[in-house]
């Protein structure tokens, strides 16, 4: 599952005013986004996306199999093609926040100095509580309720985590959440809201849309939440290339990437001042249009968005220092990698580029990592004896 939202089914009143503004728009010429009972999103939110300038091309919102609620194609897309237009104006950002005159003023007065994440988080909860006079309230409606993210866990889902690590990791999201709310909770009191969304509970949700939600743009460090564009449900980018050690046999991965390659589906044109997003290959009719959020193993996914993949090839498993001879780990202080923060497997059991890189220089005799370290450094195998040394011992 890739993401869960929850929504409120339109009532009648909602559906027949919005079959009327589509049948005016119609008469004007202009593309109106469809609607049909069977949407998971509101006829108001559509009628309010259209009216405030956000085009969708030959996508609508659908149920879908892989994350029950997100977007579809109309028709054929082709590679690169143009997905959706979305008006900065329509975008809530630390930069919407400082315009608004209350939230704004509080915020320049306030004794602590704050993140961009709690300035859209304060954002977000200042226009929920405005309820119907919120200009975001059609899209705040369409929100998921509750989230998973690791911020929201209690201490018995904490303890249900089977790594150490990865306890701690989400006993600290916690932390942190507690700590940046403490640290608002006195402005958001005086911004005159309702103490329920004052709460604890009320900041982690908002903290969990601002983590989850949000797309970067250049001028808001915390990102953009995007009308419409946070419906599309994540898809990882092609597995990484795997190297070859030999006895081991494994599962090719998928060609080749960099480390450092963005698999960005949409960025901020500042010309047009609008959010656009793409689509990275061809969809056909009726097939669940995803977007990459960039690679992320199960922790990571688990941590920022709240759900795990089932076969995620760039998922891995830290390996501790204390799990390698101590003659292995002062090879690492003598090369300066003591952090061993490149000490992972992949999820098909293959060592790291840079751990696997050290093992070979490890396994070789003094001469040959003299002679041939630098076939190490280029990914290569010293010797087919070293290699042996390295499945086997390792």
């Amino acid at each position: 599952m890739i993401r869960l939202n929850h929504h409120k089914p339109p009532d009648e009143t909602h559906i027949r005013n919005a079959c009327k503004r589509a049948l005016h728009l119609q008469r004007l010429g202009m593309h109106e986004l469809s609607y049909s009972m069977q949407n998971p999103i509101s006829a108001v939110f559509l009628v309010w996306l259209q009216e405030h300038g956000v085009i969708a091309h030959g996508i609508e919102a659908a149920f879908v199999r892989e994350g029950w609620r997100g977007v579809a194609a109309l028709h054929e897309l082709p590679a690169g093609a143009l997905l959706l237009q979305v008006p900065e104006a329509v975008l809530m950002t630390s930069a919407s926040a400082a315009r608004d005159t209350v939230l704004g003023q509080a915020i320049q007065g306030y004794a602590h100095r704050l993140t961009a994440e709690q300035v859209l988080t304060a954002h977000l909860l200042h226009e929920t509580a405005r309820g119907d006079t919120s200009f975001w309230h059609p899209y705040i409606g369409q929100l998921p309720h509750e989230y998973s993210l690791m911020m929201n866990f209690t201490p018995a889902h904490i303890q249900a985590l089977q790594m150490p690590h990865a306890r701690q990791l989400a006993q600290a999201a916690c932390d942190h959440s507690q700590h940046h709310w403490e640290c608002t909770k006195h402005l958001l009191a005086s911004l005159g809201i309702d103490k329920k969304w004052c709460s604890l509970k009320a900041w982690r949700w908002a903290a969990s849309t601002v983590c989850s939600r949000t797309m970067h743009v250049p001028f808001c460090p915390a990102g953009a939440l995007t009308p419409f564009g946070d419906l599309h449900n994540y898809h990882p980018p092609p597995p990484p290339h795997y190297p070859d050690i030999e006895g081991v046999i494994t599962i090719s991965g998928g060609a080749e990437t960099q480390d450092d390659e963005d698999y960005g589906d949409g960025g901020y044109h500042e010309a047009f001042q609008e959010y656009c997003l793409y689509g990275r290959k061809r969809y056909a009719k009726g097939e669940q249009v995803f977007l990459c959020y960039g690679k992320y193993t199960n922790l990571e996914l688990l941590e920022h968005y709240g759900f795990i993949l089932a076969d995620n090839s760039h998922d891995q498993a830290d390996i501790p220092l204390s799990a390698f001879p101590e003659s292995f780990t002062a090879y690492l202080t003598q090369q300066g990698r003591s952090g061993g923060s490149h000490c992972f497997l992949h999820c098909n059991g293959i060592p790291s580029w840079a751990l696997l890189r050290d093992l070979r220089c490890f396994a070789a005799k003094p001469a040959e990592r003299k002679q041939l370290g630098h076939l190490a450094v280029s990914g290569e195998r010293i010797s087919a004896v070293g290699d042996l040394r390295v499945s086997s011992e390792f």
